[in-house]
């Protein structure tokens, strides 16, 4: 048995990703915090970590105050931030994930 497993399916997938892209789409943008909890919801409600469910617990206000510092940063260090920005990203993900039970 693996230590992490993932139990979605493509269409599972396909469905969050439209509404993700219909509600970015739609409100220019501004949806952006709300597309990503769900995705990350979505992942979250479908993986298991040593046989034990996960659950999302990040909030809209978390997401949009790591965009603003992420995308500030990267402004201000003229994008060199980027290059070092996926960790940060793991690391906010990970640190919003907690067991079901």
């Amino acid at each position: 048995m693996n230590p992490i497993e993932f139990h979605g399916d493509y269409m599972g997938y396909a469905k969050v990703s439209i509404v993700a892209i219909l509600l970015m789409g739609i409100t220019l943008g501004l949806g952006t915090p709300w597309a990503v909890r769900n995705i990350a919801c979505w992942t979250a409600e479908n993986s298991t970590i040593n046989g034990r469910k996960i659950e999302f617990v990040g909030t809209i206000n978390d997401i949009v105050m790591f965009l603003l510092k992420t995308i500030g940063l990267c402004i201000i260090t003229f994008n060199l931030y980027a290059l070092v920005a996926q960790v940060d990203v793991l690391k906010f993900f990970s640190a919003k994930i907690q067991f079901v039970d």
